[in-house]
């Protein structure tokens, strides 16, 4: 078997986001891995550049290119089975088998809040289902609401569970910090929900510190910080530090906050979707309403009075982490390509 992963999403801005830590954690389990290559628009970096193909044709419209230019370059190189975590399959290859990882259908549930050009990569994303030998996804509740759309399109699937990243060697961002402050961690898009994690912070009387990309030169409100992107080292002691997360999302795949967040020792506080229900089970305070910056506030009031109820969640939530390890991941990946020899 000679294996292509698409690596390209992490030279572009969805690096910063889910699918770029999804790619990344696929491609450090793969190096050094025995006739497997990752693609990539431009030379990747050193840990990667042993293995890397470049794509031969230009960054624009990708879904709609990638049927002229990869079938040439798998029979080149000899690939005889293509994954793909970020876009729509190039169709059928004859001699080459396909896996398509979907992580979320957000923007076919929320249309209105996501532009054309993001609404028509979904759906060729998902229109290339069909072409797929296995379908990935992140989380059972991710393949129901496939399911319930009639969208699966009878393509074999399995869930695997994306791995957590490792912080280490924290340090604290250039920034001035509050001693007491709540954590959003999340992208500008309107169904990360920001707007009540702010409501809610500010009637618990709390500052709200705000990482993750796409707010340069936004003015923040009174009682908000935005951080900006960070690296993990500076991501990870924003979690250590922060009295609780909150993500009151309308809908994810995944949702990698409310894991890392424990993971560093810090209660989740998130909306109650059932991916989060199967992801986190009894490790998060679920506010059922997530448009409701009272309900918010009041769980948040909640956690901070009550020492019980907060080492109670972290003990449930630190018992699911293994579920999450790099190297159930890898094992698991290899068994999934293993499978389609």
């Amino acid at each position: 078997m000679a294996l292509l992963v698409d690596g390209r999403s992490l030279q572009t801005p969805s690096q910063l986001r889910g699918i770029g830590r999804y790619t990344l954690a696929l491609l450090r389990c793969l190096k050094g891995r025995s006739r497997c290559r990752f693609l990539f628009f431009d030379p990747p970096p050193e840990e990667f550049s042993s293995q890397a193909l470049l794509y031969p044709g230009p960054r624009r419209m990708i879904s709609w290119l990638d049927n002229l230019f990869l079938p040439p370059l798998f029979r080149r190189f000899g690939i005889t089975l293509y994954h793909s975590p970020a876009y729509a399959l190039p169709g059928r290859i004859r001699g080459c088998r396909s896996l398509l990882t979907l992580h979320d259908l957000t923007p076919l549930h929320f249309a209105e809040d996501f532009s054309w050009r993001n609404r028509r990569v979904i759906s060729r994303l998902v229109g290339s289902i069909a072409d797929a030998d296995l379908l990935l996804t992140d989380s059972e509740a991710t393949w129901e609401d496939l399911v319930s759309r009639g969208l699966d399109r009878g393509v074999p699937h399995r869930v695997v569970y994306p791995p957590l990243t490792a912080f280490s060697d924290l340090e604290p961002p250039q920034m001035e910090l509050p001693q007491e402050y709540l954590l959003f961690c999340g992208g500008p898009d309107r169904v990360k929900n920001l707007e009540t994690a702010i409501a809610g912070a500010g009637l618990a009387g709390i500052p709200l510190v705000v990482a993750g990309p796409g707010r340069g030169g936004e003015r923040a409100p009174e009682g908000v910080l935005y951080a900006g992107h960070l690296s993990d080292r500076s991501l990870g002691w924003l979690y250590a530090h922060a009295s609780a997360l909150l993500l009151l999302s309308l809908n994810e795949g995944f949702g990698y906050p409310p894991l890392e967040a424990l993971s560093c020792g810090t209660v989740p506080i998130v909306s109650d979707l059932p991916v989060f229900r199967e992801v986190l089970g009894p490790g998060a305070i679920y506010v059922h309403n997530p448009r409701s910056g009272e309900e918010t506030a009041g769980a948040i009031k909640s956690l901070l009075s009550d020492r019980t109820l907060r080492q109670r969640v972290l003990e449930e939530g630190r018992r699911r982490l293994s579920l999450y390890s790099a190297e159930r991941f890898g094992e698991t990946m290899g068994e999934v390509y293993d499978s389609l020899e």
